[in-house]
Parts: C-alpha cells; structure tokens; sequence
C-alpha cells in the first residue's frame, strides 16, 4: 500500500489490473446471427488438443464448425438432416456454432 492511500482504494487498483489482466486474453463470440434450416455434416475434423471431437458443418447457407472443447460435439450426430435453429458467430476469425435447438 502507498503511503496517503486508503485501503479502499488501494484495493480497488489491485481490482481493476486483474480484470484488465484477464480481459486481454479473453476472446468472446462476435457477430452472432441467426439461421434456421437443415443441418448437414460436412465433415469430421481432427479432435481439439483435449480430445473432444469437432465438425465442420452446413446450415442456411452457412458453413461453420463447432467449438472445441464443447460437450455439443458428442451428440451434434442427433441434430443432423433435422430442422434446427443455430446461431453462429466470429471466434477467433471462425465461424463458429453458439446455440442449436430443434425446430
């Protein structure tokens, strides 16, 4: 603590540079819209570096991969040649699958 300073605020700077800390290396799903249609596999990927399975798939259009490390990718299978709603976004310059849900 610098001398002359609250404990408050003190406190509060040690706050706020640990949530800039961890602001930077976090990435969040950008540009999320909306689609409905048929979903179709196009392709099984290789499993992330934890060893969940991953696609490649196609919707409306569309063509987007599932998350890695995501529990969608052990039952995605269900979901294909099926009506569905997904809303897809911009992770780390992928499109990328957010939320499913059957029609």
């Amino acid at each position: 603590m610098i001398q002359g300073q609250t404990v408050e605020r003190w406190l509060a700077s040690i706050i706020s540079v640990n949530i800039q800390t961890l602001n930077k290396g976090f990435k969040t799903m950008k540009s999320i819209t909306r689609h409905t249609g048929t979903l179709k596999k196009i392709t099984r990927m290789k499993n992330s570096r934890d060893g969940n399975p991953q696609f490649m798939l196609y919707c409306d259009g569309y063509k987007f991969r599932t998350p890695a490390n995501a529990s969608i990718g052990y039952n995605i299978d269900s979901y294909f040649d099926k009506e569905v709603t997904v809303t897809i976004g911009l992770y780390r310059n992928c499109l990328t699958l957010n939320t499913i849900h059957l029609n």
